[in-house]
């Protein structure tokens, strides 16, 4: 499970180091990787060493990304506020699925049930059963990232974009 994101008091690490610790209570063999650095950093580290959480990399900034990210099996994004997650549209369009928080622009490009979860609260073990469900069920897994990629790819392309931003321009002219 990885999540890249800054590390910082925007992002919700708590959440994600304590899904990590209840997880680790049903499955021991599932790892939870962060990518990025920020001021919150030594403290989430601090914490990790304090509660044993065994099951949790802090890797920090990678320029490997990409390649972490396909080696996972699940992307996520636990957040307080949020605009266009481009984490989440890397995780999409490498064909992952995905368990985010509902907040700013993260139910536009989320779809519940298809692309992955939404979720609304800080709901510890809803979020961890959401986890373990599709850490259990590889055609899920799959399903799910085979349609958030075929929706990057027909909403968020680059050419998709082009001509979005151009009709934008047009309409202000």
């Amino acid at each position: 499970v990885v999540m890249v994101a800054s590390v910082n008091e925007k992002k919700n690490y708590d959440l994600f180091i304590d899904i990590a610790k209840e997880v680790r209570k049903i499955k021991n063999d599932v790892t939870f990787i962060s990518v990025g650095d920020g001021n919150e950093y030594d403290r989430i580290n601090r914490r990790i060493s304090a509660e044993k959480v065994e099951n949790v990399l802090m890797l920090g900034l990678r320029t490997d990304v990409e390649e972490i990210v396909s080696s996972s099996d699940i992307g996520v994004l636990f957040t307080y506020c949020e605009g266009f997650p481009n984490s989440v549209m890397e995780y999409m369009a490498l064909k992952k699925p995905v368990i985010v928080s509902d907040v700013g622009g993260t139910n536009e490009l989320v779809v519940d049930n298809y692309t992955g979860h939404l979720v609304c609260n800080n709901d510890v073990l809803n979020i961890s059963e959401r986890v373990l469900q599709l850490i259990d069920d590889a055609e899920k897994r799959e399903r799910f990232g085979e349609n958030g990629f075929e929706l990057i790819k027909e909403k968020y392309s680059i050419k998709e974009m082009s001509i979005k931003f151009i009709e934008v321009y047009r309409y202000l002219l």
